[in-house]
Parts: structure tokens; sequence; C-alpha cells
């Protein structure tokens, strides 16, 4: 056999390798993209999972709930649960008696790896517009911290506002396990507004009627690709409190879970993921579980819901 027709077999063996290379990477690829996504994925019930026992702690040391957030545009229940996720130094680093506009930059920009889904996106996260006081003297952007996690406030009936729990009609307050917390007093002017004394909650678990173990605490929050960092995709920083929708999330018939990641309806007040096909939240009792995001919104509003009377079991979905 003449050296350029071994040459010429050399030349189609390797083209056959390549080709069998080729095929085997495009089968193996979808498997190796199932299994990161499982990973992340799993990361993201972890998460759920430690915002689920600092709650735990925090009502074993308070007996109450966290507030959704505080008066006087000073924090929300995302820093009070900082000394329970191991972030003591942040906690005691944060200004007392300080609004959120008043905090130093170093104050806001923190990242606490529990608040973000991997599935979504990963630290560092910071607003990027929306975090000022508009009319109250303060036009300067203050970037702060993200998070793809939000707390049930209830299923939205009457108070669907920018002012959210705190403005909702007398016979329409918000059934939700987390509500507006009670301050001691604000002095000053908006936004520099001083907090004065403690703060109490307006729930704790007897509040919680319907059972710890069927109702929903903090779950995924819907967001678009497009509205990261961005207050009216209701993305601003999570330690701002003076946006009801960025901290927290509805669930109902006027807030179903959202069926895709990309599905812009607003405004932007359900919870969602980008997992496929499920939401997760962390329960009262810090399980965590994975609801079909094709839930009946009827049903999902007994498991938002406190006080109903009418609990649903998740061994009934």
């Amino acid at each position: 056999m003449s050296t350029s027709r071994t040459r010429a077999f050399t030349l189609v063996e390797l083209l056959v390798v390549i080709a069998i290379i080729g095929v085997l990477v495009a089968l193996l690829l979808p498997a190796i993209q199932a299994a990161r996504e499982a990973a992340r994925r799993s990361q993201c019930i972890n998460n759920l999972k430690q915002i689920g026992l600092a709650i735990q702690n925090y009502h074993g040391t308070r007996n109450e709930l966290p507030p959704s957030r505080l008066p006087c545009h000073h924090a929300t229940w995302a820093a009070l649960l900082w000394p329970y996720l191991e972030q003591d130094n942040i906690a005691q680093r944060w200004l007392p008696n300080k609004s959120f506009y008043k905090q130093p930059l170093e104050n806001l920009d923190v990242q606490v790896p529990s608040y973000l889904c991997p599935s979504r996106r990963s630290a560092p996260q910071l607003s990027l517009e929306g975090d000022f006081r508009q009319g109250g003297g303060s036009q300067t952007h203050r970037p702060g911290g993200l998070a793809d996690y939000a707390v049930a406030i209830g299923d939205g009936e009457g108070y669907t506002g920018d002012g959210g729990e705190e403005t909702a009609p007398e016979d329409s307050t918000p059934n939700g396990p987390f509500r507006v917390g009670k301050a001691g007093k604000c002095y000053g002017f908006d936004p520099d507004v001083y907090f004065e004394g403690d703060y109490t909650s307006q729930t704790n678990f007897k509040s919680i009627e319907d059972g710890l173990s069927n109702t929903l605490f903090v779950g995924e929050k819907h967001l678009v690709p497009q509205g990261f960092g961005k207050k009216q995709f209701d993305d601003n920083s999570i330690y701002n409190p003076d946006f009801h929708r960025t901290i927290s999330r509805y669930g109902g018939p006027k807030a179903p879970l959202a069926n895709a990641q990309d599905e812009t309806i607003p405004p932007f007040s359900n919870f969602g993921s980008w997992h496929a096909g499920i939401v997760n939240f962390s329960v009262g009792d810090a399980s965590v579980r994975s609801i079909n995001n094709s839930i009946d919104p009827l049903v999902l509003r007994l498991l938002v819901v406190r006080n109903d009377g009418n609990s649903v079991s998740f061994g009934d979905l």
C-alpha cells in the first residue's frame, strides 16, 4: 500500500473519530446541563432551608416572626435575619437609628450567599436604580444588595399599591404570615428619619392558625432577566423597606405562580423561579417544598393565607 493511500485512510479514520466524539458530546451535554441544574436547584433548596431555620431561631429569641419591614424607612426581614445567618458582623455595623437612605454604602452592599438562587444569578448583585427616596429630598441612588427570595404577606386582596400592608382598608388586613412591624418613634424629616426604641411584629407562630406545616413563609420571587436590580421590576435592594413588592410577594388568584422566567405581566408581585416547572418555598416548620407552577391559584391562596380555616396538606397536592 502506498504512502498516499495510507495517509488517506488515516485521515478518514481521524474524521470518523471526530464525528463519534461530536455525537457523544451532543448526547452528553444535556445530561451535564441537567446535572448542573440539579446541583443549583439543590443549593436553592438549601438556601431556603437556612432562611427557614433563621426564622425559627428569630422566633425563639423574640417570640414573634420578623416583620416584613419596619417603619421609618429603616430595615426589612432580610436585614433582621442577619444574626441568624452567621452574619453578625453585618448586623453590628448597621446603624440602628438610621434609615436605609442614611446608612453608609458599605452597610447596603451586603452580599448574603443564602439570598441568591444560583439557577438565576450569583454574587455580587447590587441594585441599579430606584433606591432613593422620592419627594423626600434624597435623589441619589443608594445601591444595595439583592435577593431572589421574598416573604409571603397574603393573597393581595385590597392592598396591592406601593403602600402595601399598612395602607390596606380596615376590612382587608394582610392575611399572610408576615406584616409590617410596629416601631417605637420616628424623628426628623424624610428621608433623614431617626428610629428610636424597639420594634414589635404583628404575627407570631400562634397567629398561624392553619398550622406551620401548612403555610408558606418564604419563596422564590418572580423576576425577569431585564429587570435585575431595577425597582420598576420589583428588584431593587432587599434591604430597602419602602417598596413592599420587592421584599414580599402575594399568592392566589391575583398572583398565581409565574409560568416562565420571562413572563412580563405586571405587577411583578408573584412568586416564580428559574427552575423547570416548580417554585421552591420554605414552610413555617422550616421544611422546604417544591410546588408545581401550574398549581390552582385558589389552592395557592390557601397555602399563603395564615388564618382562613381551610388548611391544605402538601400530601394532598
